[in-house]
């Protein structure tokens, strides 16, 4: 079964990987919608916003096997299929998996919020060079729909992301812990949230989920 609680294996940052994709562009400009949206997620009237740049993951292993290993704590994961940026790559979530136990409810919805935890912590972390990794990812449902095509059902979720350069997060770290920091009364917490909310960068992503395994069986799609 799934675990709700993520940790990362000590050594999956550093192990190369065969066959995966060269870091991609800065990703495009974030529309005008997801600017207005992104006050929850840390996002100021007039700051400049800074791109995430993502690595989409093309990978010889298939994602099963590498989420597995590089987040033991999840559990086994009952998917098939690719990393989930398409019709074509998206993620299969198999109901009839035999790590699934058909006497329990299944709770597919948390399986997909999983995996889309697990899917931004390998493009942020796990398949970049050492110091150009991101820290303190945080991400938020934005839009949601399902769609039948060709006989499957797929479930399509967008995601408001932000996250901090780790170098930017580690500099805000030391701040806070330090001797001027949090312990001291003269602290400024909103400067400091200030600091925070300049040095974050922003970007959005979509997965996509094969549910048809659910159809006819009874199970609430959302």
């Amino acid at each position: 079964m799934v675990s709700s609680n993520i940790r990362v294996s000590s050594t999956s940052r550093r192990r190369k990987r065969p066959g995966s994709k060269p870091l991609s562009a800065v990703t495009k400009l974030l529309f005008p919608k997801f600017a207005a949206a992104t006050t929850d997620l840390g996002y100021q009237k007039g700051q400049v916003m800074r791109a995430i740049e993502f690595v989409d993951l093309e990978t010889e292993k298939t994602p099963r096997e590498i989420l597995e290993s590089d987040f033991p704590s999840i559990g086994v994961l009952p998917i098939r299929g690719g990393w989930g940026y398409s019709q074509f790559t998206a993620c299969i979530i198999d109901k009839s998996d035999p790590a699934v136990d058909p006497r329990r409810a299944f709770n597919f919805v948390g399986l997909e919020y999983t995996f889309v935890k697990c899917r931004l912590y390998e493009e942020l972390i796990n398949f970049r060079p050492k110091g150009h990794q991101y820290a303190d990812i945080r991400n938020e449902l934005s839009s949601q729909r399902s769609e039948d095509i060709h006989g499957q059902r797929y479930d399509i979720m967008n995601f408001q992301v932000t996250a901090l350069r780790e170098g930017d997060f580690f500099r805000l770290k030391a701040i806070f812990e330090g001797p001027e920091g949090v312990i001291s009364p003269s602290f400024d917490f909103k400067a400091h949230q200030e600091l925070h909310s300049s040095l974050l960068h922003f970007g959005s992503r979509e997965y996509w989920f094969d549910i048809t395994s659910f159809i006819g069986t009874g199970e609430t799609v959302h």
